[in-house]
């Protein structure tokens, strides 16, 4: 019986190594060095977390505030202007140049059919006349031939 044999020098580096033993199957490189937090490192950052909650806090119970709701309103209002402001200016679909290229093109469109409308009522109003005189003339001639 012939079993292979395993090295054991590299067993540990090409488990961590592998492109298959990778989260997301792309080779990384292993020496990436960790930072480690010192005990005031992490203590200054739990501080700074405290104290946007509680900035978030005040922030909260000051909405709530009778004096504070019509500015908080006025706020809403001028921010929204500023939205709808931004979006005119922008250059997305319903921005103030696209909107009028679309009726530019809109205004084309129905100047061609008004062009199309006065050249039929010039092509029909003439074929109309002529119609008008081939059914003057049958009637004449229908005429006629009853009185003869």
């Amino acid at each position: 019986m012939n079993i292979p044999e395993i090295s054991l020098d590299n067993l540990t580096t090409s488990r961590y190594n592998s492109a298959l033993n990778s989260t997301n199957n792309t080779q990384h490189n292993t020496m990436t060095k960790r930072n480690i937090r010192t005990p005031e490192q992490i203590i200054l950052d739990t501080e700074a977390k405290l104290e946007k909650l509680r900035a978030r806090q005040i922030k909260q119970q000051a909405s709530n505030d009778p004096d504070l709701l019509p500015l908080l309103a006025e706020k809403e209002a001028v921010q929204k202007d500023i939205r709808e402001a931004k979006k005119v200016l922008g250059t997305g679909p319903q921005s103030a140049e696209a909107r009028i290229a679309k009726h530019e093109a809109w205004i084309r469109k129905i100047e061609d059919q008004r062009e199309d409308a006065h050249d039929t009522l010039g092509v029909a109003d003439q074929r109309l006349g002529e119609i008008d005189r081939q059914i003057q003339a049958l009637i004449q001639e229908k005429a006629q031939q009853a009185t003869n």
